[in-house]
């Protein structure tokens, strides 16, 4: 189970009658907890190394949110005047989603109570946006952003872990430099949605990191079946997040960017089982 935080809280929406009152940011949109599974098969060569692989993923954040007035309702910027549907509106609504996936392949060698790693990551981020405007008058027209992040490369981490007969507990980290090749894709319409104001793909690259801690306690179920509870923190830097890529400009470069330099932390609690043959 994590929870994921982030840095984005521009104005989405403003009341044109108490201009420029906001009256959503994006401090409204908020994720809350999400489960997804994480699951690692190692392979000992050996008494002091071996190889492991881990995946996880959580596919269903969701986030909402909507304002409703009377007439009154813009986006920020220029974009508002150069458009029918997102100026002095009825009802805006909101809906951000973000789903991650994490493969890792990775080499160890213990020392004592100390295992070293080093390997290969690659890390999916992916989100979409759609900020959706209603009038009486024009109907409904939608603003879509979509983005995906691609990270590869190497990491490097450790592991310190001590087991008694009954009870054993670890304490781990990670941290990579890696390449993230990412894109956006926005669509922009107007009219009812039968206008096409925007409609492009834009890719990018820049110089990502991700830092993992990893913290674990353990009780000895049967024989070689133990059960496992701990804690995680997940950071991750210079990447594209949906709303990011908001351009609230009316010109002839809107939109023809990627914002990568943002940064998510995750953090969450998580329980399973481990067994050992």
């Amino acid at each position: 189970m994590l929870d994921r935080t982030q840095r984005f809280s521009d104005p989405l929406v403003i009341d044109e009658n108490n201009f420029p009152a906001a009256v959503l940011t994006g401090d409204d949109l908020e994720f809350g907890w999400e489960g997804g599974p994480r699951l690692t098969l190692g392979r000992n060569f050996g008494c002091d190394h071996g190889v492991e692989a881990v995946y996880f993923g959580t596919h269903d954040w969701r986030s909402f949110a909507s304002a409703t007035g009377d007439n009154n309702l813009s986006v920020p910027g220029d974009l508002a005047l150069g458009t029918f549907d997102f100026f002095a509106v009825d009802t805006i609504d909101i809906a951000y989603g973000s789903e991650i996936d994490s493969f890792e392949l990775s080499l160890f060698r213990r020392y004592d109570s100390c295992r070293l790693f080093a390997g290969f990551r690659y890390f999916e981020l992916n989100e979409d946006f759609r900020l959706a405007a209603f009038d009486e008058d024009t109907f409904l027209s939608d603003y879509l952003i979509a983005t995906e992040n691609r990270l590869y490369g190497a990491q490097i981490g450790a592991l310190y872990a001590r087991e008694a007969c009954l009870w054993g507990y670890s304490i781990g980290g990670k941290a990579g430099i890696y390449s993230n090749e990412n894109e956006q894709s926005t669509l922009l319409r107007d009219l009812n949605n039968t206008l096409v104001l925007r409609d492009l793909t834009v890719e990018d690259s820049a110089t990502a990191f991700i830092g993992e801690v990893n913290i674990n306690g353990k009780l000895r179920l049967h024989g070689n079946l133990w059960l496992i509870a701990g804690y995680n923190l997940l950071w991750v830097e210079n990447v594209a997040l949906a709303p990011n890529q908001l351009d609230f400009s009316d010109d002839l470069d809107s939109s023809t960017f990627v914002s990568n330099d943002a940064g998510v932390f995750y953090h969450g609690a998580n329980a399973g089982v481990e067994a050992r043959w």
